[in-house]
């Protein structure tokens, strides 16, 4: 018989990549660039406490006097042969409003036994979407804006993250697509942000993609001359797309806006 310890161990362990799902967390700007969020099903904590702890634990919810709800998942310690709980509150889903507070309180309190508790220390998954998987929607013809004036901007029907998986691979976090490409990678430069793709298909560079040759600062103002912009266009949209100042800019950040003004120039 396993020990407790040796059960903590086990039920701790990372996730399966296939049990780890994505939704889009925000789109910062109005080219398609976005973060990511990374989070657990109530089913994976249901399935990894049958499995550590088959016939040996349950739940129960409960709300407090101020109608807060919190849900207890409990398991049995054979060593002190009495039952060890945790517990956590749950937030209100957007569109089922108890059936997501109840699924939300069991899987915080399912992070406080360790399940998935990696999901926490993720790095920001900030990528490039490719043109077909972004728009900006429309109203009598005209792009919509939100009460700041910012671009609209929202996801089309091309975007499956339901089929993207996001791996740790010695602690590099790997992000791949339904088709297998990669699409981010933490901690370091990508040889390529694109391993398998249609022939014809235009591909916009990811965060992490490599370019041809490092960009300087040459580069972006001889780009700058050419299209003609001014020095405003250049601040205000590295501002928006990156959010900080040209002079934080990584060289990888610099062959994006490359990208973004040689696009300009193309208009």
């Amino acid at each position: 018989m396993k020990t407790m310890a040796e059960r903590m161990t086990e039920l701790q362990k990372p996730l399966d990549p296939k049990d780890i799902e994505l939704r889009i967390g925000h789109f910062m700007g109005s080219n398609g660039f976005c973060l990511l969020l990374a989070y657990k099903t109530a089913r994976v904590d249901a399935e990894r406490l049958d499995k550590v702890f088959p016939g040996a634990w349950g739940n129960t919810f409960s709300r407090d006097e101020k109608g807060i709800l919190s849900c207890t998942i409990r398991v049995w310690n054979d060593e002190i042969k009495n039952w060890v709980e945790r517990t956590d509150v749950g937030v209100e889903s957007n569109t089922e409003k108890e059936k997501g507070e109840a699924s939300d309180a069991f899987k915080r309190a399912g992070t406080k036994w360790g399940i998935g508790t990696e999901l926490y220390d993720l790095p920001p998954l900030k990528l490039t979407l490719r043109k077909n998987e972004w728009e900006q929607p429309k109203i009598d013809g005209k792009p919509m804006v939100d009460r700041n004036g910012k671009a609209v901007i929202r996801s089309t029907f091309e975007l499956h993250l339901d089929k993207w998986t996001l791996e740790n691979k010695n602690g590099k976090i790997v992000i791949k697509d339904e088709n297998n490409a990669l699409r981010f990678i933490s901690g370091e430069k990508a040889d390529t942000a694109i391993t398998e793709t249609t022939q014809n298909e235009e591909i916009q560079p990811t965060d992490t993609e490599t370019p041809n040759r490092a960009i300087t600062d040459s580069d972006i103002k001889k780009a700058r001359e050419i299209a003609g912009l001014k020095p405003k266009w250049i601040i205000d949209t590295v501002k928006e797309q990156f959010s900080k100042t040209y002079e934080e800019l990584t060289n990888i950040e610099k062959a994006s806006l490359l990208k973004l003004i040689e696009k300009e120039l193309n208009k």
